[in-house]
């Protein structure tokens, strides 16, 4: 039980790590991939144990398991490497953790700030080309306006309110039922 616990409890945790990530997408899913994975751990703990031991061997059909003795089980890769990191285990976390040091040396280079939709066009296309004309002549989120809903009484307020804001362009204005901008209603 140990060994599942300590390793999805370091998986857990590294998902967590996306909680700095600079990306919504990627900070969005640490939480939910950290309790996906914490409901897995509980499953396997609890409902996977009753459930093979409800269906006894049938459960590994078609094959079912053979009572091995310890001495015939005990071979293979994995074993051998076991039995070398019992016998020199100082040697092998002093290993990790200098391979971890090096790693975490290039931490810094990281750069996960995104890369832009048209970077991912390997060719020259004309939908890249004419977004970079769009971006060269108009302000950044004209093409995307966003759009807040506020009671008329309250428009010069909110007006005012959301030209504040640094970064939203100077033509913030107020839309009536009949779609013009700052128009009467009809």
């Amino acid at each position: 039980m140990e060994p599942i616990a300590a390793s999805a409890g370091t998986v857990i945790l590294g998902v967590l790590c996306l909680l700095f990530s600079d990306l919504n997408s990627n900070r969005g899913l640490g939480p939910v991939a950290a309790i996906g994975i914490a409901a897995s751990l509980i499953a396997s703990l609890t409902f996977l144990p009753a459930a093979l031991a409800l269906t006894g061997k049938a459960a590994f059909w078609p094959a079912h398991p053979a009572g091995n003795s310890a001495s015939e089980t005990e071979t293979g890769l994995w074993w051998n490497i076991a039995r070398k990191v019992d016998t020199h285990h100082t040697k092998v976390w002093i290993g990790a953790a200098l391979l971890l040091i090096v790693c975490a040396s290039f931490a810094p280079q990281l750069k996960s700030s995104g890369i832009a939709q048209s970077d991912f066009f390997l060719t020259k296309v004309d939908s890249a080309t004419g977004q970079r004309v769009l971006g060269d002549h108009f302000p950044g989120g004209s093409g995307s306006p966003v759009i807040i809903f506020a009671q008329e009484a309250s428009a010069g307020p909110v007006i005012s309110a959301v030209a504040a804001i640094d970064g939203v362009s100077p033509g913030v204005a107020a839309v009536t039922e009949s779609g013009a901008p700052g128009g009467p209603a009809r």
